[in-house]
């Protein structure tokens, strides 16, 4: 469709009045600082860069939703902690998320700290806390909308429009904290569990101006994250187990990811590895969590390069109710100055 009829009052649903819940992937340890801040320069090297791409709803739109994110970091020496094994990490990111049935735009250009704490060499264990500030921008292109009072009466909206639409661009800063703990226990055994709040300010993403009268605003709830990741090795060989948690709380909307990725070397120094994953994703808008997709993921560990594909099907369609309602994600990332020494920093 290259152009659409939509009401008044939906475009004042997803401009004005929608407090929709914040883009994600499914890959989500394939965009860490998106996930939580606390991962800034977190990195199996000195410095890491990735780009994630997400497609979804195809099946069923001319026009996908599609999500993209790039992302750079790096790890350097902490001046507090010359003579321990502090950390900083400093990284940049890039976010698009596009509603092509609409044509609307969100980008996000973020810039973010993280410190990592020195805990312990029993278990290499780290108390990593991170900061991050965005500037977003929001744009709509009316051109692709018709209204009502644009009908000829016949078959075609190639009237004139009353509609006193606003601006179509709307900016605003926002600010993302995290809180990580991770412990490398030994070569069998490996934890990361963390926590963060997005959108701490709640920033008002509204295109239209306040009126005499009328206070509506479009506020973005505060997103509350928490994620908890394990590695739990099988033998001497580089074979683990991989299960997974991540729980979001967004005002009335929560989601629950968990599964289990398969780690699988091909390789005798453990640098290449397959991983096979199966995931559930949960979803709740009103009184309890609902099963929403079934989640497949195949990913290739090659050394300082990470590639990942995963097919997320909805559970709908699985059961004839629903058709189309999937989506097709793909990430890849490059490790810089990759080390020897084994780090558990979960890549899918």
């Amino acid at each position: 469709m290259k152009r659409i009829f939509v009401p008044l009052i939906i475009l004042m649903f997803v401009s004005t009045l929608s407090r929709a819940q914040d883009p994600h992937f499914t890959q989500y340890f394939a965009a860490p600082q998106l996930l939580n801040p606390a991962n800034i320069g977190f990195v199996p090297g000195k410095y890491r860069a990735s780009l994630v791409h997400r497609d979804q709803w195809r099946g069923i739109l001319d026009r996908s939703y599609t999500t993209s994110s790039a992302n750079f970091d790096i790890e350097l020496t902490s001046p507090f902690g010359v003579a321990t094994k502090d950390r900083i990490g400093v990284g940049l990111s890039f976010l698009n998320d596009h509603v092509g049935l609409i044509d609307l735009n969100t980008n996000s250009l973020a810039l973010g700290f993280a410190y990592h704490k020195f805990l312990s060499k029993n278990g290499n264990q780290y108390l990593r806390a991170g900061f991050q500030f965005s500037i977003n921008q929001r744009n709509l292109t009316f051109s692709n909308l018709f209204f009502s009072d644009q009908f000829d009466g016949v078959s075609a909206y190639n009237l004139g429009t009353l509609e006193a639409l606003p601006e179509n661009i709307r900016s605003y800063g926002n600010i993302n904290l995290g809180l990580l703990y991770t412990a490398d226990v030994n070569d069998n055994f490996a934890l990361n569990a963390g926590v963060s709040i997005h959108n701490v300010t709640s920033p008002d993403i509204t295109f239209f101006e306040p009126t005499v009268g009328d206070s509506s605003t479009a506020e973005i709830h505060q997103r509350l994250s928490m994620q908890l990741s394990t590695r739990i090795g099988i033998g001497n060989y580089g074979f683990a187990l991989i299960p997974r948690a991540l729980y979001n709380i967004q005002g009335p909307y929560s989601r629950l990811n968990t599964g289990l990725n398969l780690r699988i070397p091909i390789s005798g120094d453990n640098y290449y590895a397959v991983q096979l994953g199966g995931w559930l994703r949960m979803a709740q808008a009103s009184e309890s969590l609902q099963q929403e997709s079934l989640i497949a993921l195949v990913a290739f560990e090659l050394k300082s390069f990470n590639l990942g594909f995963s097919y997320d099907m909805d559970l709908k369609e699985v059961s004839g109710a629903g058709i189309g309602h999937n989506a097709f994600e793909i990430s890849v990332s490059y490790i810089g100055l990759f080390k020897d020494d084994f780090v558990f920093c979960p890549q899918f």
